[in-house]
């Protein structure tokens, strides 16, 4: 995690797309800053409405956060309806398995 913190603040200053919005969650998720990425989530579904990802990437994502904040029965329930509507999606099935495990 040595490195997480300088990637954090450098993308702070990134140029905002997609792609930088997405990778500072993840950031924040390393840094276990959850209930700010919880924020940021929120920003990115109604900035992403329109792609057809948005939902079902957020949903793991916050499921994380979720689970980061030890309320690990909510961050479940969201893995499974995701699962349950795309069971294909690689992301939710990866936090599927640690679950199980």
């Amino acid at each position: 995690m040595g490195l997480m913190k300088p990637a954090l603040d450098a993308i702070l200053f990134a140029p905002t797309s997609v792609s930088t919005d997405w990778l500072k969650v993840q950031l924040l998720l390393q840094n276990n800053l959850f209930v700010v990425a919880l924020q940021e989530l929120g920003s990115i579904e109604l900035k992403y409405a329109e792609h057809p990802d948005t939902f079902s990437s957020s949903m793991v994502l916050k499921a994380k956060a979720l689970w980061g904040l030890n309320n690990k029965a909510q961050a479940i329930e969201i893995i499974e309806k995701v699962l349950e509507e795309q069971p294909y999606n690689f992301m939710a099935q990866a936090i599927d398995s640690r679950l199980e495990a």
